[in-house]
């Protein structure tokens, strides 16, 4: 039976996939450059009343995909008189690796048979003791299917969660490294209607200039300054990322932690960049 990792366990690092393939050949929205795209100046100038900074530490694990499967309750699943615990199979590792934060997320990739697995509120039924394992919500992906095609992820926007996560790899690699949007988690955002490639949203504020979707793109003035400040490659990668791709709100944290982007949860991330969320424009 699986157990969480703990804390005399060695830190987990995430696997290599910076060569896998998230849906690329289908063009997803989150590789298209968006350098020369319009500023939608009104959203951009009112996002100085809701400025705060923008955190960019670690914070979203991912583990290979085991050969065995575990059966994991799915207590958001409607049960029947059938089936009155409806349940599924996840390829849980021997050491399971979930996320510190209240959401307890798990994110699991087989880069072989191309399948990748997301679990929210994910864990053994009885603490970290032997025991059943139970889920509010498990999302299987086929990452040879397009993603538009296949149920919603885990998260608010319902567009799967690593995709839009650099890899230590691509960050080692400098500018150039990082290929695709980052995804941006709001401080709280706006209840108005998602933007593409959207298909969800959680926001509850009327009048926030940001909804789920909208694209976000570092300014020049705020380039520049990052730039002469960025101590490593990974700080390069991740400026020339959020220039070129820019990111996607995707999801909402609590209004006191700050906004975030999303970044491995690994001992090798190193990015030290400052940044608020007044550093970005809002895009159209």
């Amino acid at each position: 039976m699986p157990r969480p990792v703990t804390l005399l366990d060695p830190v987990p690092q995430c696997p290599d996939v910076s060569n896998l393939s998230w849906w690329d050949e289908f063009r997803p929205a989150w590789k298209d450059v968006v350098a020369q795209r319009p500023v939608d100046v009104i959203r951009t100038d009112a996002l100085v009343d809701w400025n705060q900074r923008v955190r960019v530490s670690g914070n979203t694990p991912l583990q290979r995909a085991a050969t065995t499967y575990t059966t994991t309750l799915t207590t958001k699943t409607p049960g029947t008189l059938a089936n009155p615990f409806p349940s599924v199979k996840v390829p849980l590792p021997a050491k399971v690796w979930i996320s510190s934060n209240n959401d307890h997320t798990w994110f699991g990739v087989d880069p072989v048979r191309k399948w990748y697995w997301e679990a929210s509120s994910l864990g053994p039924v009885l603490s970290f003791l032997q025991s059943p394992w139970r889920s509010d919500v498990v999302r299987v992906f086929n990452l040879q299917k397009n993603w538009t095609e296949q149920p919603g992820s885990i998260s608010a926007s319902r567009i799967p969660v690593w995709p839009l996560v650099p890899t230590i790899e691509g960050l080692d690699a400098g500018a150039g490294g990082v290929q695709h949007a980052l995804a941006f988690v709001a401080a709280g955002y706006g209840d108005g209607p998602v933007q593409y490639p959207s298909r969800g949203t959680d926001g509850y504020i009327p009048g926030h200039p940001l909804v789920n979707g909208s694209r976000l793109r570092l300014t020049r003035k705020a380039v520049e300054r990052l730039t002469a400040q960025s101590k490593s490659p990974q700080d390069a990668a991740v400026v020339w990322a959020l220039e070129q791709y820019g990111c996607l709100c995707v999801d909402k944290t609590s209004e006191d932690a700050g906004h975030s982007l999303r970044f491995p949860k690994d001992p090798r991330l190193k990015v030290s960049l400052a940044l608020q969320l007044t550093d970005f424009d809002v895009l159209f």
